[in-house]
């Protein structure tokens, strides 16, 4: 069951078969790295393709880059490819902080976020 505040425990205890790396990424993301996982783990049940050494899943790192979430998974099935994708193309529109609405913001140094989480010199 999603917890109503997700924390990165959280999402360790949950999904340890997914996760074989620490979360590089701000708290405001963490819904949607939970939500990621309940995805590819329900789309391996539904294709019935377990997680196995000849069909893995897991992630090596989960970081932010360019302003927007990056999940680097050893994988095995090109659904999985598409939900990875799919969460990180949402992540440029919430924000990293506090996971409100937001966008890509900064000139020189580019991250995601709401205007009250938006540096002063990106306003």
């Amino acid at each position: 069951m999603k917890p109503e505040k997700i924390r990165y425990q959280n999402i360790e205890e949950q999904f340890p078969q997914l996760l074989q790396c620490g979360l590089e990424v701000n708290e405001g993301w963490l819904p949607l790295i939970w939500d990621m996982c309940e995805q590819l783990l329900a789309s391996r049940e539904a294709i019935n393709i377990p997680i196995s050494k000849e069909n893995p899943l897991h992630f090596v790192q989960i970081k932010e880059k360019f302003g927007t979430l990056r999940a680097y998974a050893v994988t095995s099935t090109e659904e999985d490819e598409k939900i990875i994708s799919m969460f990180e193309d949402m992540s440029q529109f919430i924000c990293d902080v506090c996971g409100d609405p937001g966008k890509i913001r900064g000139k020189h140094w580019v991250y995601t976020a709401c205007d009250a989480h938006t540096k002063p010199s990106d306003k």
